[in-house]
């Protein structure tokens, strides 16, 4: 199979106006939970560190 700019999906997906915004949305959607969730680990990290875990 021969991938180019209208067919570069492995399955086929033709590429058109409609997919470009749903894959635009799925893909921030995925990328600002990616980052919510490394940030929230981040702070944990950060306040076992400083010996906060017991605070609840």
């Amino acid at each position: 199979m021969i991938h180019n700019v209208h067919n570069f999906l492995p399955w086929g997906i033709p590429w058109d106006a409609g997919h470009g915004v749903f894959f635009g949305i799925t893909y921030t959607v995925i990328v600002v939970l990616g980052v919510a969730l490394t940030y929230v680990v981040l702070k944990t990290v950060e306040d076992l560190k400083k010996g906060g875990g017991s605070h609840h």
